[in-house]
């Protein structure tokens, strides 16, 4: 079971050293996330809290692009690479099909790509993009970034998006892995149907153990799919500690990603501190872990 860690809310100053620390330190890839900008005034409700507020400071949380700055961690480290999530929907299929292809082709086998349908109607207005069909424009969009990957020429003809045959370049020569977010019954049959694995929201070891990835299970077997070879990455809302990787890597789970520091840290505190807490996980938790299984 591999070990990312999650990276978001860095200023962008910090984002490279910290990605340098977290390689030295043995941890195998790093995960951002996704967001185009923040609006003053949010009225969607955030699925991630009781009461929907959202959870970060509109007016100070840095959200770098993810291709771009994830280019830059491949660039100066080892680390495997993970968007945790892009919000696909949000953006033309084409547009994400020659970003996130010609990353893959300047490293190969190296990124994964993990998307989700979005949550903020606000974020989709900024662009001019429909919400409310959000999910059967991810489908199209997973397809088409397929077909333009491993087919020359290629086209597509679906509801949404359509073109005539074309030939797109570069084509990564290892298609990057599709993982596919959400916590709807929509997002396990997506996953399952045309994920290569399936990203879940912060979540405890208790509900990964007894609802997420019994879902995963059921989603994939209606497709006659299972666990194997499927990459599942978990999130711990609790201390990811020896004890709880070892019982996520028992039940299936192919990455992990953990937080040494928490969302305010990552914002606020020196870049120093961020070192710091990278080098004692891996002293107390990644190497006990790797050295018990």
């Amino acid at each position: 079971m591999r070990i990312f860690l999650g990276a978001g809310f860095q200023p962008a100053e910090h984002l490279l050293e910290v990605a340098r620390a977290a390689d030295g330190h043995g941890f195998d890839g790093l995960a951002l996330p996704d967001h185009l900008a923040s609006p003053a005034v949010v009225d969607t409700d955030y699925p991630g809290t009781a009461d929907g507020s959202v959870p970060w400071k509109i007016d100070v949380t840095p959200w770098p692009e993810p291709l771009v700055a994830l280019s830059a961690v491949a660039a100066c480290t080892r680390l495997e690479l993970m968007t945790h999530v892009y919000i696909l929907p949000l953006h033309h299929p084409l547009f994400v099909a020659k970003s996130v292809g010609t990353l893959g082709s300047l490293f190969p086998g190296r990124f994964h790509f993990g998307v989700g349908v979005g949550w903020m109607a606000e974020e989709f207005a900024l662009v001019g993009e429909e919400f409310r069909t959000r999910g059967r424009r991810t489908d199209e969009a997973i397809e088409i970034l397929r077909t333009v990957w491993t087919r020359k020429p290629a086209s597509y003809n679906g509801r949404r998006y359509a073109f005539d045959p074309i030939d797109m370049a570069p084509t990564p020569p290892v298609p990057p892995s599709i993982l596919v977010g959400g916590h709807s019954d929509a997002a396990y049959a997506r996953a399952a149907r045309l994920g290569d694995g399936y990203i879940a929201m912060p979540a405890t070891l208790a509900q990964y153990r007894d609802e997420i990835l019994p879902r995963v299970r059921a989603a994939l077997a209606e497709h006659g799919r299972s666990l194997e070879g499927f990459h599942v990455n978990a999130i711990l809302s609790e201390p990811a500690d020896v004890a709880a990787l070892a019982e996520l890597a028992a039940l299936g789970v192919a990455s992990v990603q953990v937080h040494p520091f928490d969302r305010q840290a990552a914002m606020e505190a020196p870049l120093d501190e961020k070192v710091a807490a990278i080098g004692a996980f891996a002293r107390d938790v990644l190497e006990p872990f790797r050295a018990q299984v």
